[in-house]
């Protein structure tokens, strides 16, 4: 079976006094991402100041340490909430594992930042 999981992050630009406009600061973060991840995964602007990242042929555990070295990777005061979904389990096309990333995501905002997996 293909091993694909997909992050869904928010980028909190709130936090902090952030010195440059909102749209330096989600370059910013984009540029963090991308640069943190391999030349075979995909960051794509989501929306606003929310990304996804796409994780061919990583396994569930191996999302979740990409999630963690995100978190840390952004430029301060940014924080990042990560939600994480895994094909596989229920879960067999690209929508649903969409959709379970974003619905982690929206775990990990309400437990104020961080990692979730669903």
């Amino acid at each position: 079976a293909p091993v694909l999981a997909a992050l869904g992050l928010k980028a909190d630009l709130q936090k902090g006094d952030w010195p440059a406009p909102v749209r330096a600061g989600v370059e910013a973060v984009a540029a963090s991402l991308r640069d943190a991840v391999r030349t075979t995964d995909v960051v794509a602007r989501y929306g606003g100041d929310e990304f996804i990242v796409v994780l061919p042929n990583t396994p569930g555990d191996a999302a979740r340490r990409v999630a963690r070295d995100l978190t840390m990777a952004v430029p301060p005061p940014v924080s990042l909430s990560v939600g994480i979904g895994c094909l596989g389990e229920g879960i067999q096309t690209a929508s649903e594992l969409f959709a379970i990333a974003d619905a982690a995501l929206m775990n990990a905002k309400q437990a104020g930042g961080g990692v979730c997996v669903q």
